[in-house]
């Protein structure tokens, strides 16, 4: 997940180790790695947790000196404006090996029509992120919740689990790091998207591979909270933890969106054509469910819109609806999960499997009409008056038309405004008027589908 700004401002004497915090930590790690800053900065890019709580003493040490030189980097590059010796590739912590599938364009192109074939041919290559909210969140948390009534018929009864926290061991030895507002190792882990590192789990790599095993585009939330689920024997927080860290393991990875992974994900957000970021949904959304679940809704609601604020500034204010709803909406997603694990509401629901299905739980009906380029069939003639239009066409009579106007009242065509007229007759060479109450409308795109000709064959439109 994004390096959150505020890490800059909460740790407690950044600057040096404690004596006894330095002493401790050269008698867990091999002595080269403390000849000098690059040798150090090595070792922590090259650092993997061994799974289980053993390693959760060193991981919890090299999460916040990479944490600290982080902060030292950002700072120096905020003053010098480039990284000069704390650009150590920390941000490169990723796997340059994984399989990629690259993206090809998207978008009908009508080879028929050579002005249509233009039209097509340039929104071919728009990128529109939505502007509503894709997630619902109650029937979301009713999905996840439908998954564990289900296992749990089958057997496998849910735990609520355990989160990986900051070890009594390093405490003990270098309690000066201690956050002054008490930042969680979970929390600062998922800020740095560090969790695959840091808090692996032993069905990381299964999952994994479960996800490259299903067709193109077809692993749903659901599907993979129940495989996580399966994997992990019922405990949900180390599923959450497996989806988290395999989703986010390559999110420095500049061809992400191409990963062979990224392209079995199925679209979870509104862009127009699917062309937006969908690794960057999917991690986020799982990262802010695991926190809220670990923690409560509202403090996920709190750290979510915090890390949207964040990535707003880091990516010089470019909109980002989408991954900011799966900020804000994941934590209290998760939260109502561990609820219904906790009070056990699973045991006395009905099985409903209609509460998995996508639609249920995700808006992904977004209309992207009204910021795409139009094309104007020159088989029919349209007219914009102060309170209706006229439509005419040039071609042949129609019956049965349905038609769609979506209206500009001065601010473009995104405000929503639309008229419907149903059944609509159009006569050869005749205006047809279609009255509409809009008022102060200064353009309009009309849209016709389902017109049928004289012969009752529906037309080409």
């Amino acid at each position: 997940m994004l390096f959150l700004i505020a890490l800059t401002l909460v740790l407690h004497q950044a600057n040096a180790l404690s004596t006894s915090c330095e002493e401790w930590a050269r008698s867990l790690i091999p002595a080269q790695a403390f000849s000098d800053q690059e040798a150090l900065g090595q070792y922590l890019w090259d650092y993997q947790a061994a799974i289980g709580p053993e390693a959760g003493p060193l991981s919890d040490w090299v999460l916040v000196e990479q944490t600290i030189r982080s902060e030292k980097k950002l700072v120096y590059k905020t003053l010098h404006g480039n990284t000069g010796s704390y650009d150590q590739g920390m941000e490169n912590l990723y796997d340059a090996n994984a399989p990629l599938e690259l993206s090809t364009p998207s978008g009908n192109v009508i080879a028929d029509d050579p002005a249509k074939r233009i039209v097509d041919q340039a929104n071919s290559k728009l990128v529109i992120e939505g502007a509503q909210n894709p997630f619902r969140n109650s029937q979301f948390i009713d999905a996840l919740v439908e998954v564990v009534t289900e296992e749990n018929q089958k057997g496998l009864a849910p735990k609520v689990g355990t989160i990986p926290h900051w070890s009594l061991e390093y405490l003990s030895h270098c309690s000066n790091r201690v956050f002054k507002f008490n930042f969680s190792k979970l929390l600062l882990a998922l800020a740095r998207g560090d969790s695959s590192r840091l808090m692996p789990t032993s069905h990381d790599v299964e999952l994994e591979e479960w996800i490259l095993a299903q067709a193109s585009e077809s692993v749903t939330p659901v599907s993979l909270f129940r495989k996580a689920y399966e994997m992990s024997d019922g405990v949900v927080s180390d599923a959450l933890l497996t989806i988290e860290n395999v989703l986010s393991r390559n999110w420095r990875n500049p061809k992400r969106e191409d990963l062979l992974l990224t392209h079995h994900l199925a679209p979870i957000a509104n862009f127009y054509e699917g062309r937006g970021t969908r690794f960057g949904v999917w991690y986020h959304l799982f990262g802010m469910i695991l926190y809220g679940y670990a923690t409560n809704g509202l403090r996920a609601w709190e750290i979510g819109n915090f890390e949207h604020i964040g990535s707003l500034v880091m990516n010089h204010f470019d909109a980002q609806a989408q991954k900011g709803a799966a900020n804000r909406n994941g934590g209290l997603i998760g939260a109502g999960l561990r609820r219904s694990i906790e009070d056990k509401s699973y045991l006395t629901q009905t099985p409903d499997p209609t509460k998995l299905e996508s639609s249920r739980y995700l808006h992904l009906n977004e209309d992207f009409r009204d910021r795409i380029e139009v094309w104007s069939n020159p088989a029919y003639k349209l007219a914009l008056f102060d309170r209706y239009l006229e439509l005419t066409s040039l071609k042949g009579n129609l019956k049965n038309c349905s038609v769609e106007a979506i209206f500009d009242t001065g601010n473009g065509f995104a405000g929503g405004l639309k008229s419907y007229f149903d059944s609509v007759e159009l006569k050869e060479g005749v205006a047809k008027k279609l009255f509409f109450t809009t008022p102060g409308v200064s353009g309009a795109r009309i849209f016709l589908d389902h017109c049928e000709t004289e012969t009752g064959k529906v037309a080409a439109l």
